[in-house]
């Protein structure tokens, strides 16, 4: 892949891949991320507006 890649005409330097995914059962959440993306879902509060609530973090090259 790295060699289409680097013969190709898409600019590398800038390009990657990011996923989420959130699977729920029953009572539970589970999520599991790649790339520099991040799950968030939303609880609902009074006065019918929504709360975001992130559950899960960015992949990105400066952080361990």
């Amino acid at each position: 892949m790295n060699e289409i890649l680097f013969t190709s005409d898409i600019d590398i330097l800038l390009s990657g891949s990011t996923c989420n995914i959130v699977f729920v059962v029953k009572d539970r959440v589970y999520v599991a991320n790649v790339g520099d993306s991040r799950a968030v879902l939303y609880k609902e509060s009074t006065g019918h507006h929504s709360i975001p609530v992130p559950v899960s973090e960015d992949h990105k090259p400066c952080l361990e």
